[in-house]
């Protein structure tokens, strides 16, 4: 993870979310994101109960603002980089909300052992090449029945040759790795995960025509691809300990 940790400094951090989630085709996948964990959330845990929230890989604060609109929330942030452990803050103080903040990385998460309800983890996964340590210690530090939701890009997505081929025009993310379905679940599994559960995302092809479209009517023409799986060009994946 040190390469992520060197990564997002000081220029870096700051531009961030400019860059990566202001074009009207992020805004779009963001907030589908936010509604599957949401609903997840929802559906397996009693809201009125006070329930423990890890953001993990938090970056600027993203999604860690978002879980923290929500009630009865004791919510945690553990990324590698001071620097957007530093903007998360800001960002926290600015809007008058709280977050307990942590150095650490997928494989060293500084935190005791059956500790939170859930954990989440967005856009890490595509950068981890060998993940069964990662999931070897969000198991550790999840509750028992508490939920892991993360997000893998598709090994076998019609549409990832294209992908990275504009990636490696732009230069933009060339560094990430897909998965089968398949083997993200076998691993899970050895780890003792159980009740996995997949959410094909990026399914409708002319995602980019999405963006233009109201968010209700772009989410039904997404749900109409997502029986398809291999145009899904990635997967929000839900599991169980």
């Amino acid at each position: 993870m040190k390469m992520f940790k060197d990564f997002y400094k000081g220029e870096v951090a700051e531009e961030y979310n400019s860059k990566r989630f202001t074009r009207k085709r992020s805004i779009f996948w963001d907030r589908l994101d936010k509604k599957i964990v949401f609903n997840e959330i929802k559906k397996t845990f009693n809201t009125k109960k006070k329930i423990r929230v890890l953001d993990l890989g938090c970056g600027t604060g993203r999604f860690s603002l978002f879980l923290s609109s929500l009630k009865n929330i004791e919510l945690y942030g553990v990324d590698p980089s001071t620097d957007m452990l530093g903007i998360c803050k800001k960002e926290f103080d600015r809007k008058h909300r709280k977050i307990i903040l942590k150095i650490g990385d997928t494989e060293n998460i500084p935190l005791r052992d059956d500790f939170f309800n859930v954990v989440i983890c967005f856009r890490v996964f595509i950068h981890i090449k060998e993940y069964q340590n990662s999931l070897r210690e969000i198991f550790r530090i999840l509750k028992k029945d508490g939920i892991f939701i993360f997000d893998i890009l598709n090994k076998f997505s019609l549409l990832g040759p294209i992908t990275i081929l504009h990636r490696r025009i732009r230069k933009i993310g060339s560094n990430t790795h897909r998965f089968s379905i398949k083997e993200v679940f076998d691993i899970a599994k050895k780890e003792g995960f159980k009740d996995p559960k997949d959410y094909p995302i990026k399914t409708f092809p002319l995602s980019g025509f999405a963006s233009h479209l109201s968010f209700d009517f772009a989410e039904q023409l997404e749900r109409g691809f997502k029986g398809i799986k291999n145009i899904a060009d990635g997967f929000i994946i839900t599991l169980k300990k």
